[in-house]
């Protein structure tokens, strides 16, 4: 019933300033931020993983035991989105340390070459464009083109 009655007016613009997402939800919670794990080490990465696992084994033992409480279910996806970020940084630096370590090799595996359409990977090189074939070649080099005197 609560629900029904009229919103005060300054919770009527913080209302409209949400996005829907959040009106349905409510305010997020604070959660980690992907440029803050990026200055982590390896090391403090995967510990860190380990923490945010642990925290979210918890909350599901006690969502089986306790039930379902508002706030730990907001926790629960928080704690999910935190697991998938560190993930991806980690996933992130190992990628960037690959392409470090291929960065002069003569070949490159094709997930760090550049990503271009099909008919531009098949298209030939400027030396392959330049050759001709082995009898044209000889008949250019058999007969060279005549050069005549002019008397003017």
């Amino acid at each position: 019933m609560a629900s029904c009655l009229p919103l005060p007016d300054r919770c009527y613009s913080m209302y409209f300033k949400m996005k829907s997402s959040e009106k349905d939800r409510g305010p997020a919670m604070p959660g980690l931020k992907a440029k803050d794990l990026v200055g982590l080490s390896q090391e403090d990465l995967q510990r860190k993983l380990a923490d945010l696992k642990r925290e979210l084994l918890s909350l599901r033992t006690m969502k089986a035991t306790a039930g379902p409480v508002p706030e730990r279910i907001a926790r629960f996806r928080v704690c999910k989105k935190d697991v998938a970020r560190v993930l991806t940084v980690i996933n992130q630096k190992a990628r960037d340390e690959a392409r470090a370590a291929f960065e002069g090799a003569e070949h490159i595996p094709k997930t760090f070459r550049p990503r271009l359409t099909h008919a531009m990977r098949c298209q030939l090189t400027e030396k392959q464009k330049r050759l001709l074939p082995s009898k044209l070649m000889k008949r250019k080099l058999q007969f060279p083109k005549l050069k005549y005197a002019v008397k003017v």
